[in-house]
């Protein structure tokens, strides 16, 4: 039993170990500063629609986020567009996109 109740507890610890070492090791993006009075609700609206028509497929994810899809060739590149009423940001940064978006806010 002694057994059974050691080796729970280094299977565990085990675990735990690995879950913390497999984290990303990529640099948030920096945050592009908004400088216009819209609404949190209209930037939204900017976003998507900038995106759109910079060939993405923009997806509301939350009030604060949406999803970018796009294909190159057979590669998909997808990213996460985070933003509110001051700033804007990609996760993982995509140029392109923060470009477009940046081009359609200022």
């Amino acid at each position: 039993m002694k057994r059974i109740i050691t080796l729970g507890v280094v299977s565990i610890l085990s675990s735990f170990v690995l879950v913390g070492c497999g984290g990303n090791t990529a640099s948030p993006s920096t945050p592009n500063v908004i400088h216009t009075e819209l609404s949190q609700k209209k930037i939204a609206h900017v976003i998507k629609a900038a995106g759109e028509k910079a060939g993405w497929r923009m997806t509301e994810f939350k009030k604060n986020a949406m999803l970018a899809d796009k294909t190159d060739g057979d590669k998909l590149i997808s990213t996460t567009v985070y933003f509110d009423k001051h700033s804007f940001s990609t996760d993982p940064k995509n140029d392109e996109l923060e470009d477009a978006i940046s081009d359609s806010l200022n």
